[in-house]
């Protein structure tokens, strides 16, 4: 269910917090008299702002950053060791995906050979749906 909403609805933060042009604040500030919509929405956003003005943000002890900071410090990055285990890893996604595509290469040639006496990889007859019927 969509929540109902005036063209002015977008311009009452603006008008809260005396953004508008003379011009625009007067022609909200009338809207307002006769929006229900909008009234119960300013009244909402006034609530907010209220609650808003009210918190205050709290000041870390200056111990507390200098625990911090001093772990940072024993903490041993080695920006070689991290190189090197991104090379290991990326030397080894691309090893997989060569593997994986000759694998496929080689199976499909030995899928699709005309030599059927020398190829010893053969194509199951039945199909997984088959064999959940009963049939093969």
């Amino acid at each position: 269910m969509k929540k109902e909403q005036c063209k002015y609805s977008d311009k009452l933060n603006a008008y809260i917090d005396a953004e508008l042009s003379k011009h625009d604040f007067d022609k909200v500030k009338k809207h307002l008299k006769n929006c229900h919509l909008c009234q119960q929405e300013l009244r909402e956003l006034m609530k907010v702002n209220s609650f808003l003005k009210n918190y205050q943000e709290e000041e870390l002890a200056e111990s507390v950053i200098q625990n911090i900071l001093n772990n940072a410090d024993q903490m041993n990055l080695d920006p070689q060791r991290f190189r090197f285990k991104q090379r290991v890893v990326s030397f080894s996604v691309a090893a997989s995906i060569i593997l994986s595509f000759a694998t496929g290469v080689l199976m499909s040639n030995l899928a699709f050979s005309q030599d059927t006496e020398t190829t010893s990889f053969e194509l199951g007859q039945s199909t997984l749906y088959s064999y959940f019927e009963g049939g093969e």
